[in-house]
């Protein structure tokens, strides 16, 4: 069992349940609060200002959860993944690392699991946790599809967003309770609570793809909430998802393995 508290920075509701799942794995989880302008400011004033906006939110998330009072670095572990390929983003945890260092957090562990190692750091549970945490994923792609289908024709402006974090809190609990079949429950719930979302489709509407780098694509901070902007201009988004940059991340490893 690991003891060290786990922080997961949150890049997407996706992080709830895969901190849910460690934690019924034996892993105190949690997730970091939602990036914002102070997170943004710190990112900016401790980078060199050449990365990416992704990599500005997650050193400031891990910082500030680091100045918190109270915070210990000895006690502490972050959960950032990595990644190879052209993007930065398998730099983020050698420029992490380095942030803590200059700052006296050294102690702060900071694991990147990846593909390559077969995501080692899990431990003895590792198989359990990647099926869990697999679930888990999708789930949370198809509750973010739901709510695109349903919140532009809402009767009842709120009442899609309110089905959504009923269903999140669901799944997060059918998650930290091992997934699987209690998982398939919660979306079963999922699908009856937004059938309960009084919709009006008389007038269609567009329907908007959006696409792109996976952090900008599903952190509404960083992408400034585009879902609501496109729904109040008058259309419907159909959002790529997180399994898109698995997949990705999936098909170049087996190309580098041939």
């Amino acid at each position: 069992r690991m003891t060290r508290a786990t922080f997961i920075p949150m890049m997407s509701d996706h992080a709830h349940t895969v901190a849910a799942v460690l934690r019924g794995n034996g892993v105190p989880a949690q997730v970091l609060p939602a990036p914002d302008l102070e997170t943004l400011n710190i990112g900016l004033d401790l980078c060199r200002g050449r990365e990416c906006l992704p990599c500005f939110f997650c050193v400031g998330d891990i910082v500030r959860c680091c100045r918190q009072p109270g915070f210990d670095p000895a006690t502490a572990r972050f959960l950032l993944p990595t990644g190879g390929g052209p993007c930065r983003f398998g730099q983020y945890t050698v420029l992490v690392r380095d942030v803590l260092e200059r700052l006296g957090l050294g102690q702060a562990e900071v694991v990147s699991p990846a593909a390559e190692d077969g995501y080692k750091f899990l431990g003895e549970n590792a198989p359990r946790i990647r099926r869990q945490s697999w679930q888990a994923l999708v789930a949370v792609d198809l509750l973010t599809k739901a709510l695109h289908e349903h919140r532009p024709y809402e009767v009842e402006p709120g009442q899609a967003d309110l089905a959504y974090r009923d269903s999140l809190e669901r799944m997060v609990a059918a998650c930290e309770a091992g997934a699987g079949p209690r998982l398939v429950e919660a979306m079963a719930w999922t699908a009856r609570r937004f059938q309960e979302v009084k919709v009006d489709r008389s007038e269609p509407r567009p329907l908007i793809g959006v696409l792109g780098e996976v952090y900008v694509l599903l952190n509404v901070q960083s992408n400034r909430d585009l879902a609501r902007q496109i729904e109040a201009a008058g259309g419907e988004v159909l959002l790529g998802t997180l399994m898109d940059w698995l997949y990705f991340t999936d098909w170049r490893r087996q190309t580098l393995a041939v």
